[in-house]
């Protein structure tokens, strides 16, 4: 756990970050794959409901806001 923090940049707690990432990944599918799994069938409906990828793939624009002061 203490490298979970994340303002921690060494490259153990990267990786401990990332493995941990996987393990989260792993569970969720699992998860899913359960048809038995109430959250598993909940994340698929989400996932399902999300649109489709666009084919030139995600776009990522900032968010519009009106900053200015009248």
């Amino acid at each position: 756990m203490p490298y979970l923090a994340l303002d921690d940049t060494r490259p153990e707690a990267m990786d401990r970050l990332v493995g941990q990432a996987h393990t989260d990944a792993d569970l969720t599918k699992s998860a899913c794959d359960d048809l038995n799994s109430d959250d598993g069938r909940m994340i698929r409906r989400l996932m399902n409901d999300l649109p489709p990828m666009p084919a030139t793939g995600a776009v990522w624009r900032p968010a519009p806001t009106d900053n200015q002061k009248g």
